[in-house]
């Protein structure tokens, strides 16, 4: 894509610097968030949820299935051993009635007597321990405890009670009737278990803070280099004409290269145009106006042959130098120009001595045709011919950033031309002026300039 089109495409003045108050304005109220508690939150909960450990937590408690937990398996095994034969004798023997008659009678003086005349043996029972024994057995109760005791279940019962199967049965049955494990169960069992721990919590603390808007505009401008216009630049010079007057102390209508000499302006041989001294310049609203008019006036012209002399010229103009005034060596210059009639020589350059160094930022030549140049000495030109582009239908941002190691031309931010041999390293003017080499075929043009600023690298 050609440079005229790519310039068409890209943002206009108007949208570059509403893009830029808009980045100042961010600039400023995040540079005030950033040191607020709850930016100190942000960075903390940021470095915690983005960590491998919380992630990975995070992923393994939305991983856990209830069918493969060890809650689980404790349930499989109770119901296992809740379903046990001798288990469950054990535990019907152990709530039955009869066994706590049983063992109440058990631990009776009757049933230590009763034993121990039974293990005596009747033929070795005197008549009255006979008469007694006999008595006590023929008692339906007893009798029924004696069932008891010789029963099936009972001896089940006796086998179970200090066994390993019922300690496990006990054991895992306490588990799966605790409190704590009916809420594991409960916590396995909710397919929206990650929302009731702590790092859940913590998670959407940090999103309600990245909803915010300070901590959006921090994300939006994290990683970008947005803010490097602000951070590597420091306003060294502006001026937006909004006064509706010259600042005295920034700017003069009068540049000769024969200072001394004469306090006026001085044409070139080759020029169409005399520079009237301040005559030309005006204010239309809060821009400064350069006008060029097709008629005669008399002025002084620079002849090689003869030196100064007067002259008539068919058309007058203006400019304006800050020379005298303010120069600079290094940094970025841009204005914000609208030309007129592109067949008027309308430039806007930095100078330094007579001739050299000499760097056109813009320079109109013809209709849809513009050039930026640098000329390092009288002979000595680069330049490049930007085609295509009609600069007077609209404003333009013109920038020149200039480095020891390179100088960048750029119109409305496109990069238009890059030079890095033979960079000048001497403090350079500003200067805007409209100039007539042909014959025109319009009787005025007007060059209008919103403002213009220079920037110094920051500290």
């Amino acid at each position: 894509m050609g440079i005229a089109k790519t310039i068409k495409k890209a943002l206009n003045a108007e949208s570059i610097v509403n893009f830029r108050k808009e980045l100042a304005q961010d600039y400023m109220e995040l540079s005030e968030f950033i040191e607020t508690d709850s930016f100190k939150k942000f960075k903390e909960l940021d470095i915690i949820v983005n960590s491998d450990d919380f992630i990975n937590n995070k992923r393994k408690i939305e991983r856990l299935k209830y069918k493969k937990s060890e809650i689980f398996h404790d349930e499989k095994l109770s119901k296992k051993l809740s379903s046990n034969k001798r288990i469950k004798t054990y535990l019907k023997v152990a709530s039955s009635d009869m066994f706590k008659e049983y063992s109440e009678f058990s631990e009776s003086k009757l049933h230590v007597q009763l034993s121990d005349l039974k293990s005596k043996g009747k033929k070795y029972l005197d008549k009255e321990d006979a008469e007694r024994m006999s008595r006590y057995f023929k008692d339906e109760k007893i009798k029924s405890y004696y069932k008891f005791e010789n029963s099936r279940d009972y001896r089940i019962y006796k086998s179970v009670e200090n066994s390993q199967l019922l300690n496990e049965y006990l054991d895992i049955s306490e588990r799966v009737n605790s409190d704590k494990f009916k809420d594991q169960k409960a916590y396995l069992l909710n397919i929206n278990r990650y929302e009731t721990t702590k790092d859940f919590q913590l998670l959407n603390n940090y999103k309600e803070l990245c909803d915010s808007v300070p901590v959006k505009k921090y994300l939006k401008y994290k990683d970008s280099t947005d803010f490097d216009f602000i951070k590597d630049w420091e306003l060294s010079f502006e001026d937006g004409f909004n006064e509706g007057t010259f600042d005295n102390l920034k700017w003069s209508s009068v540049f000769n290269n024969f200072e001394g000499i004469l306090d006026s302006n001085v044409s070139l041989k080759e020029d169409k145009h005399f520079f009237t001294s301040g005559k030309n310049l005006s204010f239309e609203g809060n821009n400064l106006c350069i006008t060029t008019k097709k008629e005669s006036i008399d002025g002084n012209i620079f002849d090689p042959k003869i030196g100064i002399r007067k002259n008539q010229f068919d058309y007058s103009s203006g400019i304006l130098t800050s020379k005298g005034y303010f120069a600079q060596k290094y940094g970025k210059f841009e204005a914000k120009i609208k030309l007129g009639d592109m067949s008027v020589s309308q430039c806007f350059w930095l100078s330094g001595g007579v001739n050299s160094p000499h760097i056109d930022i813009i320079k109109s030549i013809s209709n849809n045709k513009a050039l930026v140049s640098l000329i390092r000495a009288k002979t000595d030109l680069e330049h490049f011919v930007v085609n295509g582009l009609d600069l007077s239908n609209d404003y333009y941002i013109y920038t020149l950033i200039w480095s020891p190691e390179k100088i960048e031309w750029r119109i409305n931010n496109v990069i238009v031309w890059t030079q890095t041999e033979g960079i000048p390293s001497e403090p350079l003017s500003l200067n805007f002026a409209s100039c007539v080499y042909n014959d025109l075929k319009v009787a005025t043009s007007k060059m209008l300039i919103d403002w213009v600023k220079v920037y110094k690298r920051a500290e």
